[in-house]
């Protein structure tokens, strides 16, 4: 019987610092290192344009469709947030300053499966 996993390419599509992006199989696999600010920088910039498609599908839709407003997006962030541990804090700082989105936008995408 053949292994087929020895068959499987990761490709590094991007690097970040000491981060990496991997693809294979059309799965992307963010590989971080670092602090936990640095973790959450080099995800943001590695992940940003594939953050922003899966906000237009599910956070974008949910508001077009009228089951997500404003209030509601801001009360599931801000709620998740709250009660994160100083690890996930500065996670999401590296995250808000990589990519430019404000917390409440990161968090709601976070957030939207359980909401």
């Amino acid at each position: 019987m053949v292994d087929d996993r020895s068959k499987t390419r990761f490709e590094i599509i991007s690097e970040e610092g000491k981060g990496k992006l991997y693809e294979t199989a059309g799965f992307l696999i963010p590989v971080l290192s670092g602090s936990s600010w640095e973790m959450g920088y080099q995800y943001g910039a590695l992940m940003e344009e594939s953050m922003q498609n899966a906000y237009d599908v599910l956070v974008e839709y949910a508001y077009k469709s009228g089951y997500l407003n404003d209030e509601d997006v801001k009360l599931w962030a801000e709620g998740a947030v709250s009660t994160f541990s100083n690890r996930n804090q500065k996670f999401y700082e590296g995250l808000m300053e990589s990519t430019g989105w404000s917390e409440v936008k990161i968090g709601i995408l976070d957030q939207v499966i359980e909401y």
